[in-house]
This record gives structure tokens, sequence and C-alpha cells, in this order.
């Protein structure tokens, strides 16, 4: 039984043995009877329990899926701060490469097929007497190469335009912007994209117009010095450390017959 008016739920059982919900209520009348009211609230109550299980199936879907997204933003946001650092990285190493390039005492050069220049460091700039500005763009045979080396030069860029190998020269005349002539050892390498094309040149060059005045000055010099003592009246001789002549003057010989 309920209290007076009070509707509770009551799970009675049919005849065919089928679980019913029932809300019941007992309303006590003014002659003392009681009367009785009942309503199936079975369908109601099983669409009741539904929605809380797919609620709850549903709170479960949403926290899993929340982790999942949880996790895949953390990843995201490693694989992010892995591209920044690399990025940073990458920035970093060409900032140096760059600084290394512009100040290298290397003459640093890079030209298109054509031999137009695409760079050019401050070593260049030294060396040959133009500056990046003056040159980029411009065809550097017209600007370096001795008239009677172009030639050669030519064929060598039409080598590398062919599939040619890095090339070395040992000694190249050239020309600086006022003119002057001076001697340059050239290393020249072809940068191929990942299909193996050749697409441009990269060039360094070192002068040796300093180390080779200053080679022809000693010879100069070492020859000076041995005609003098060839035609001197005084005794030279030169020992090694194990106190052999190396080197007796004429007039050694004169003396001693």
């Amino acid at each position: 039984s309920s209290p007076d008016g009070e509707f509770l739920i009551w799970h009675p059982m049919t005849k065919a043995g089928d679980h019913l919900v029932c809300r019941w209520a007992n309303f006590l009348l003014p002659d003392g009877t009681v009367m009785n009211l009942g309503e199936d609230v079975t369908e109601h109550w099983q669409a009741m329990e539904l929605i809380e299980r797919s609620n709850a199936d549903l709170g479960r879907v949403v926290a899993e899926r929340t982790s999942e997204l949880a996790n895949i933003n953390s990843a995201l946001e490693e694989q992010l701060a892995l591209r920044v650092r690399v990025s940073e990285e990458l920035r970093d190493n060409q900032e140096r490469l760059q600084l290394s390039i512009r100040t290298m005492p290397l003459a640093f050069c890079i030209w298109d097929l054509d031999f137009r220049v695409l760079e050019w460091n401050e070593a260049a700039e030294n060396i040959f007497g133009y500056t990046k500005e003056e040159v980029l763009g411009k065809i550097a045979l017209d600007l370096i190469v001795p008239e009677e080396a172009r030639p050669i030069v030519a064929d060598l860029m039409t080598g590398f335009q062919t599939g040619g190998s890095p090339h070395y020269s040992e000694r190249n005349n050239n020309i600086r912007k006022d003119g002057a002539t001076i001697t340059c050892r050239w290393y020249n390498t072809p940068l191929r994209n990942k299909d193996g094309e050749v697409l441009a040149v990269m060039s360094m060059a070192e002068d040796l117009s300093e180390i080779l005045h200053e080679t022809q000055l000693r010879e100069e010099s070492d020859e000076r010095y041995q005609d003098l003592i060839d035609h001197s009246h005084d005794v030279v001789w030169r020992l090694d450390k194990q106190g052999i002549f190396t080197f007796v003057s004429p007039s050694v010989k004169a003396m001693s017959g």
C-alpha cells in the first residue's frame, strides 16, 4: 500500500509472466473506502532506462573520444614543437652557412647554365674588383675571363650541362675590373636537383697572384745568389746535418784542384 494519494512505482507480473512497471496510488474516500488508481508505465519506464543507458554509452564514447583527441592534440603539439625546433636549427645553419660564405677567403660564386652570376661573396668582390650588385645577372665570361680563354670556359660550362663532374684547375688567368691580370686556382662543382639535372654551377677561386709573385722574387733572388757564388773567389760550401757536403763553390774546386 501507499500513503493516501501518493503514487509509488510497483512491479507486478502478468498472468503470462511478463514484468510490468506501474504507478499506483491509494486514495481514502470520505465514506471510509479506499480507491486504488494504477497506470501501466512499462513502455515509459523502458524508454527512460534506454535513454539512461544511451546517455551512459554516449558519455563513455565522448570520454573515450575526448581522451583520443587529447592524445592526438598532444602528439600534434609535439610534432609542431619538433618542426619549430628543426626550422630554427635549419635557419641557424643557413645563417652560419651564409656567414661562412660571406667571410671565407676564397671567392664563392654560383652561375646559371648561361654563366650568369647568381651569387658573389665579399672575397669575390675583393679579388675581381666588382661588387655583388654590379655582377648579379651579368655574364661572367665577359667580365673576368680573358678573351683567349673564353672558348675553354664555354666548353667547360657545356660539359656541366651534359653531366660533367666537378672540375679543378691548377691555374687560370683572370681579368679584374681595373684591367689587371691575376692568376687564380678554380674549383667548380655542378649543382643538381633530385633527378640529377644540372641547375647551376658553384665555383670557388683562390687568388694566386701574390704567391706566384713572391715565388718569382725568391727564385730570382736565388739565381742572383747562385750567380754571386759562382763568380766569387771566396770559399763557400754547405753541409747537411750529418756533416755531408751538399754544395761546394767553384772557388773550392779551383783552389784544391
